[in-house]
């Protein structure tokens, strides 16, 4: 059986909530998921596209239009095309970055709200 414990913490401007989890038997897989983030052995940015994938065919498609483009510039055009390719790379790699990031946080928002007792059930005499 496993236990989520949320503690209210006081100090400091604003209120914040300490979040434990007790586990059992599932406590060997949670150290192993844990073991495996922090060795870096988790990458969840990397998925294989599907080769019949609209991703994939689109991929190709961008890949394709950029390889006849750069035959089609000159020697400093194609430069000038590379620096705009690499910074929108560094743009959709910190976004992605970014959106993890939130979705995490909104991920780990819904398990605390989840396990609030006093939400409003009102069959079981909650409520505000």
């Amino acid at each position: 059986m496993s236990v989520l414990i949320t503690l209210p913490l006081t100090s400091g401007y604003s209120p914040a909530l300490l979040v434990c989890c007790v586990v059992g038997k599932e406590g060997s897989t949670m150290r192993k998921i844990l073991e495996d983030l922090y060795f870096g052995n988790i990458a969840p940015y990397e998925k294989r596209m599907a080769a019949s994938s609209e991703l994939r065919r689109l991929a190709k498609r961008a890949s394709d239009c950029e390889s006849q483009l750069t035959e089609r510039l000159n020697e400093e055009e194609q430069k000038l095309l590379n620096v705009l390719i690499n910074a929108q790379q560094e743009i959709d790699r910190i976004t992605i970055m970014e959106n993890f990031i939130l979705g995490f946080r909104l991920g780990v928002r819904l398990m605390a709200e989840c396990m609030d007792e006093d939400d409003g059930d009102l069959a079981n005499g909650g409520g505000h």
